[in-house]
């Protein structure tokens, strides 16, 4: 019963926090005491300069609430200083009921003690309740008080009463006293004097005017007693009158078996106070809007980037940075925007826990919308975690050294939040010239015209399963590619079970539409292991295109989560026939996402045709990735395994008429070396790396059969061949600067390098997978 009171009260200060937010009206500050209407009185003392003034008001509204609920026969009376906003006070008369009398404070003569807490500097003004002479009895009470029964039974106990909280100290949280002038102003005198106070605070002052209470009876209300019945002397109050929900809570809920259970006081257990709790529902629907905002952020990262399209002919330019403002205000609201909508009277450790949460939500929306790095941006939500730690930090020996400490805090973060708000700024940049961010703005002024272009594809689904353990549909790739009729019109899967599927796979052109789905490419395989000199069915040597594990020849075919290895050795340096192919794509527009590429010399044949490999591993040693099909590698990791040297990509593009080329996009260069980045096999040859980060690998000179090229560039006007990198990085760059045939490029060149619109790749490539 005692916990939906509490409940209640809760609730009671709901509407009172709404009251008092559309309260306009002031108070005139008056030195004169209100009209008694009551004999007695529950009084109450409000100030500023606590650490948390708007608490404080709201804990005494909530007192007084608490005792107009139990239609209590007294006045109700706030002792307030002259510096109480005038709009509290006026809640306070109008929409409470209290009597407010103003007072100015009283100066605190302990505040040089070495156990002075400055929170109750002004806390000597409870002896200001011994001023109020209009009334028989005052209880005068803390406004951590709630009371959960009538207790007007305490203005018949005598002159003084108190709890004790302990064998030794009664509590000045709840006391009853008979107002008089001359004890009050004995008292004031008794302060300017410095009278012995153990605490510096009124706790302390009280106790030592009253130090015998501690030998006086217990007060036990009279038996037939009338209202107007009142003891003499000084008495001890029963612990049911200031139940510290600290001591209580948990193992008596709030019920002491040997008294009155009547008010529960709040100082020693800030996790219960009502006015907590009644914003808890407020806190609880933040923390979940906040979490669901992280995860939604999160999901629709692939996404979020591509929901705005440009939809008019305006200047790349006045867009870019007009997105780079968005961009940066976002950033800035996100660190704002919660520290004015926590609730103001939540428990701190609650509130500031609910900030950051709010910040690191909010802060996602930017981070994924333009994809930016994480810690650049949370740098400052870091910061401001360390600034509370530092500042919470208990064993300061005073304020002055704690002010020291989050300064030289803050000097030490300074220049971290600097190279932070740097890195942003410049991938924010990157990003916003990227085809990941807001493709269109990467096309070119003459692309509108595809806009009502829709996505090409099968008339329906169908799925065929193969496991090389006999529990799919059949046991091998090539066999349920057999079974797929020639001229497909259905995207066929073929879901392919975790295994090493040791077999020849070609996929004819008569074969549309088909995706090997696999079970992740660490644990899915298929392999050979033919050579370029080995021998075919003929007699004659295979050759390099037939040595190919797996073939592709059909369009519009898929690879997700699958591996293809050719497991032939890898030849030495210079040895013939040793050319092994991992795979072999012929077929257009064709699609692999997550797959790996194993192999030594030649691991990837890219043939012919437009494709694209996104988050895919290819490793190999010498020309590892090779052919003249139109394609780009995004976020793929280029791997060498070369011993002596190496090569990359080699491509074949004869004929300015010819659109191929090989592009990589924010790729990693990885392994061993030194390999060359790439050769141009043609005369028109096409190979551009963008934002990819080079490992200390490349060698000298960074492209190989560098005298043709050279040759090239001198001997003809115009450029027949374009090799280059365009904002990279990593320690291998330093071999690809400072090269008069393959030059760094500006964004103009490096631009249809950068969109997936080099491969048509909005007609056949969905969003989610680009």
């Amino acid at each position: 019963m005692n916990l939906v009171v509490v409940v209640v009260a809760a609730l009671v200060f709901v509407f009172v926090f709404e009251t008092a937010a559309t309260a306009t009206a002031t108070a005139t500050t008056s030195w004169a005491q209100p009209r008694a209407e009551h004999r007695n009185a529950y009084a109450t003392m409000m100030y500023m300069g606590t650490p948390r003034d708007y608490e404080f008001y709201v804990a005494t509204r909530v007192l007084l609430r608490s005792l107009s609920r139990l239609h209590v026969d007294a006045d109700l009376v706030v002792i307030a200083s002259l510096d109480v906003p005038p709009r509290w006070i006026h809640a306070l008369e109008k929409e409470d009921g209290a009597k407010v009398v103003r007072v100015e404070n009283l100066k605190n003569p302990y505040k040089e003690q070495d156990n002075f807490d400055w929170r109750f500097m002004l806390s000597m003004n409870k002896i200001y309740a011994w001023s109020l002479v209009d009334y028989d009895r005052v209880v005068m009470l803390d406004s951590d008080n709630l009371f959960l029964l009538n207790t007007d039974e305490l203005f018949q106990c005598g002159h003084f009463c108190a709890v004790f909280i302990n064998p030794c100290i009664f509590h000045t949280g709840l006391f009853v006293l008979q107002p008089s002038m001359e004890v009050f102003k004995d008292m004031v005198k008794e302060l300017e004097r410095g009278r012995d106070n153990p605490d510096g605070a009124d706790q302390g002052f009280i106790g030592s005017y009253f130090p015998d209470l501690l030998d006086q009876p217990m007060f036990h209300r009279p038996p037939n007693a009338t209202t107007t019945t009142q003891l003499n002397g000084t008495y001890r109050l029963p612990l049911g009158y200031q139940m510290d929900a600290s001591y209580y809570y948990l193992k008596l809920r709030w019920s002491v078996p040997c008294g009155p259970n009547s008010v529960i006081t709040f100082p020693g257990a800030p996790w219960l106070k009502p006015w907590y709790g009644a914003e808890m529902v407020g806190v609880v629907v933040q923390a979940v809007m906040y979490i669901g905002l992280v995860v939604t952020t999160r999901l629709a990262r692939p996404n979020m980037s591509k929901l705005c399209y440009r939809r008019a002919e305006k200047s790349t330019t006045f867009v870019q940075t007009f997105l780079k403002i968005v961009a940066t205000w976002s950033i800035v609201a996100a660190y704002i925007v919660p520290f004015f909508i926590v609730p103001r009277t939540v428990h701190p450790l609650i509130g500031w826990s609910l900030y950051l949460l709010g910040s690191f939500a909010l802060s996602s929306i930017p981070i994924n919308a333009f994809l930016l790095p994480i810690l650049p941006v949370l740098a400052p939500w870091i910061g401001i975690t360390g600034v509370l730690f530092v500042m919470a930090f208990p064993w300061y020996p005073d304020g002055i050294v704690r002010a020291i400490s989050v300064f030289g805090y803050a000097f030490l973060c300074a220049p971290l939040l600097w190279v932070s708000l740097v890195k942003v700024i410049t991938c924010l940049r990157v990003s916003l010239e990227r085809d990941s961010f807001f493709p269109k703005l990467a096309q070119v002024r003459g692309s509108s015209r595809h806009r009502r272009h829709k996505w090409i594809g099968p008339i329906g689904h169908r799925l065929i399963t193969v496991d090389v353990n006999g529990s799919g549909k059949f046991r091998s790739v090539q066999a349920a590619v057999d079974a797929i009729e020639d001229n497909n019109r259905f995207n066929v899967t073929i879901l392919i079970s975790a295994g090493f599927y040791i077999e020849k796979v070609v996929v004819p052109a008569t074969k549309p539409y088909i995706t090997f789905q696999g079970g992740g490419r660490d644990v899915t395989t298929i392999e050979w292991h033919d050579r370029a000199s080995d021998p075919g069915p003929n007699g004659q040597q295979l050759r390099t295109y037939r040595t190919a594990s797996v073939s592709v020849f059909a369009n519009y075919f898929s690879a997700r989560n699958i591996s293809f290895k050719n497991t032939a050795p890898a030849p030495m340096p210079g040895m013939q026939g040793g050319q092994a192919v991992a795979l072999r794509i012929s077929g257009d527009k064709a699609y692999f996402g997550g797959c790996g590429f194993y192999g030594a010399q030649d691991t990837l044949c890219d043939d012919a045709g437009r494709h694209y490999f996104k988050d895919c591993y290819i490793e190999g040693s010498i020309d590892f990735i090779f052919g003249n099909a139109r394609s780009m590698f995004k976020d793929c990791e280029l791997h060498s395994i070369a011993s002596r040297f190496g090569s990359i990509a080699a491509q074949y593009r004869n004929s300015e008429e010819e659109k191929t080329g090989l592009a990589f996009v924010n790729c990693r260069v990885t392994g061993s070396g030194p390999v060359y980045v790439g050769r141009a096999m043609g005369q028109h040859s096409r190979i551009v790396y963008s934002f990819t980060y080079f490992d200390n690998i490349v060698a000298p000179g960074a492209w190989d059969d560098g005298d043709r090229i050279r040759n090239q560039f001198n001997s003809h006007k115009n450029k027949t061949v374009l090799i280059g990198v365009y904002k990279s990085r990593g320690p291998g760059l330093g071999a690809l600067r400072g090269l008069s045939w393959a030059p760094e490029l500006n964004f103009e060149t490096a631009h249809p390098f950068l969109v997936k619109s080099f491969v048509n790749g909005r007609h056949w490539i969905s969003p989610s997978d680009a």
